[in-house]
């Protein structure tokens, strides 16, 4: 392998190597946006649901379950433990870059917004919190 590539692994787990930073940018920055597309999709999820007998309704599908709770608790701890590894100086700003990504659809990003982002990428890569490798199923 080259010196100037950057060997990554991609979201889905098979190797990949980046020619340039803006490809890992890119990367990262679409693995981070789909985690909090799906945070924002388990926030969204109703807690409790009437007794509904139709295996097929959209109210079983549409609640909140163990694996959303446990993605809910990962996603947070993980920009907890992210933004208290840095100065407590940083922390207001982190914090605050945090609610944009949350509230913003694919805005322009700020510099706060990009720092967290390429902070973030690493550890929620780590920790499997692309959806796609959370929810699968697990095969034993």
């Amino acid at each position: 392998m080259k010196s100037e590539n950057i060997a990554q692994v991609d979201s889905i787990g098979h190797g990949r190597t980046y020619t340039s930073a803006s490809e890992r940018w890119a990367e990262q920055r679409r693995l981070v946006m789909l985690v909090i597309a799906a945070y924002r999709a388990v926030q969204d999820l109703q807690p409790v649901i009437a007794f509904d007998p139709d295996p097929e309704s959209r109210s079983r599908t549409n609640r909140w379950s163990p694996d959303s709770a446990h993605y809910a608790v990962d996603v947070e701890n993980t920009i907890r433990r992210v933004i208290e590894a840095k100065p407590e100086s940083e922390h207001p700003a982190l914090w605050a870059a945090w609610r944009n990504l949350l509230s913003d659809d694919e805005g322009k990003l700020g510099k706060a917004e990009q720092r967290l982002i390429h902070l973030l990428a690493g550890p929620m890569y780590t920790k499997k919190l692309h959806p796609g490798l959370y929810f699968r199923p697990s095969i034993r």
